[in-house]
């Protein structure tokens, strides 16, 4: 049985932060129907590289989920919705702040027709305050919230990381909204309004990073903390073969056994010296590690337990018994395609399912609700609704 078995939500997002949300709780067992534009659906959907026809992006955070393709702004769709609500308690959505508002079916207006209602607004920057209309993206949320002024190389400026933090991060703080408003739902019978702010979950990672600024009298700079590589004993090194170690030997037991492999005895007492090239130990572990491959360092680390590991690509990682013993990442059998599971999936196979093609359940899901064969024609006539449409 999965975690959240019986629970069915509407889910309006889109993109990346709301749809990863929604993905783990589809992944724990939820009943996810995504709400999307008739014309084009979700914009991920067209992003390249495709997987038969769906985009990477799309496919990777709708895996198991159904479609119902909707045109918002059509005079009827509004009852629509509310008809759905007598199956679907949980309504999701990551417009702008106001839009669901517009269109009729924000959480005032929902919540009338159903009074349980759990409703999670997630934006850029929340509904309230000064920035409550602002577009925002990974990009500029990591800018906002002064993630983007630690992630980056001195003398250069901020880095742009290869995974979105703020959008990811985001999401989990969604599905973590919906499950705290389903026990407070389990207990009371109430129904709750979240507002997620987007800026407010990134800032949430960098809480001890606030916090250090606030002890040290000024914000740090690039790899000014010890946990940004400003240190040997938590850092990344160049191998032989042009490859990378990661080190994160903090404790002095694991940084005595990094100079026991390293073969350096010396540097003992230099486990938080300075990783910068004016300083001769840094150099020390650099040359070091220079002079083996990665392959060589990571059977000479096997046998330590030092917290130091090979830094892998994904088409490596895919393959490391790390994750494959652990059941962590599926493979769909129709196309060989490789997928994450949630880390809290029971591995019974459940999060290895394909992702929705656009209108995909809306005739069934209209069905579900209620509407007849002549209602449902009808407002497929009058463009209300689609089912089969393009990916």
């Amino acid at each position: 049985m999965s975690f959240l078995d019986g629970v069915k939500i509407l889910d309006f997002s889109r993109l990346l932060p709301g749809p990863y949300g929604t993905q783990l709780l589809a992944d724990w067992g939820a009943d996810i129907l995504k709400i999307e534009a008739i014309h084009g659906g979700d914009y991920t959907r067209h992003v390249p590289p495709t997987i038969d026809g769906i985009g990477y992006m799309f496919a990777a955070i709708n895996r198991g989920k159904r479609s119902l393709a909707i045109d918002l702004k059509h005079p009827r769709a509004r009852s629509v919705i509310e008809r759905l609500l007598g199956e679907y308690g949980v309504v999701v959505e990551s417009f702008r702040a106001g839009v669901m508002d517009r269109l009729g079916i924000g959480f005032g207006d929902l919540v009338k027709v159903r009074p349980d209602l759990i409703f999670v607004a997630l934006s850029g920057y929340g509904a309230t305050g000064p920035m409550a209309s602002r577009a925002a993206h990974d990009i500029n949320l990591l800018a906002r919230s002064g993630v983007a002024s630690l992630v980056g190389v001195p003398g250069q400026g901020p880095i742009v990381p290869g995974i979105q933090l703020a959008d990811m991060s985001s999401g989990v703080f969604l599905a973590c909204a919906v499950v705290a408003a389903l026990y407070r739902r389990a207990t009371t019978g109430e129904g709750s309004y979240v507002d997620l702010s987007m800026a407010d979950c990134t800032l949430a990672m960098a809480a001890s990073n606030l916090t250090e600024a606030s002890a040290r009298g000024r914000a740090p700079g690039y790899r000014e903390p010890f946990l940004a590589g400003s240190v040997l004993c938590y850092n990344y090194y160049r191998t032989a073969d042009d490859r990378h170690m990661s080190v994160g030997a903090i404790e002095p037991e694991f940084w005595r056994q990094v100079c026991e492999v390293l073969e350096t005895p010396e540097l003992l007492d230099e486990a938080f010296s300075a990783a910068t090239a004016e300083n001769p130990h840094y150099g020390t572990v650099v040359s070091r590690f220079a002079s083996r491959t990665r392959a060589e360092w990571t059977e000479r680390f096997a046998r330590a337990n030092a917290c130091v590991e090979p830094v892998l690509d994904f088409d490596e990682m895919g393959d490391d018994p790390v994750f494959t013993s652990r059941g962590v990442i599926s493979t769909d059998p129709r196309n060989g395609k490789r997928f994450v599971d949630s880390p809290l999936l029971n591995r019974s196979g459940a999060g290895a399912a394909w992702a929705p093609t656009l209108g995909d359940f809306t005739v069934s899901a209209l069905e579900s609700a209620g509407f007849s064969e002549g209602e449902i024609r009808d407002m497929m006539e009058d463009g209300v609704v689609a089912t089969g449409g393009s990916s």
